[in-house]
């Protein structure tokens, strides 16, 4: 079952996270944070991929969105554990990617089927596959965008 459904929640000083109201779609600059999916799992850096797993105390799940000069509305998610962008491949991987470009971009747009939740879709890809989600919602499954 595809799930492309996430929550943007900031990262306190602390590792303990809180969410952000419903319908967030704009991060604030210079903030951390961790992405939960739908599943209560949350994306977490895998070194050249992404995955979702279980929440952790060290940096591999937090993140900054840096805004993309230009483009209002699109960010780059940098993984603080590596300093790489959450990325695609072009094809249906995720990817870290070590700078700003197109499959490294993503716009957050609120969910239709629920507004306590945004989709994240990377602006280099298809419009018919540039959602990031996840083919299973277990535990240490690879996150596809």
């Amino acid at each position: 079952m595809k799930a492309r459904l996430f929550a943007i929640a900031l990262a306190a000083a602390a590792p303990i996270a809180c969410c952000l109201a419903a319908g967030v779609t704009t991060p604030e600059a210079g903030k951390y944070y961790r992405i939960r999916h739908v599943s209560g799992l949350y994306l977490t850096d895998a070194r050249f991929n992404s995955r979702i797993a279980d929440k952790v105390d060290d940096n591999s799940q937090i993140v900054q969105f840096v805004p993309v000069e230009g483009q209002e509305g699109v960010y780059g998610i940098k993984r603080m554990s590596s300093g790489m962008f959450c990325g695609s491949d072009n094809k249906w991987t995720s990817t870290a990617i070590s700078r700003s470009i197109p499959l490294s971009q993503h716009r957050i747009a609120a969910a239709e089927a629920n507004p306590e939740y945004v989709v994240i879709q990377n602006v280099g890809m298809n419009e018919s596959k540039n959602c990031m989600g996840v083919d299973d919602t277990k535990s240490g499954s690879a996150v596809y965008t």
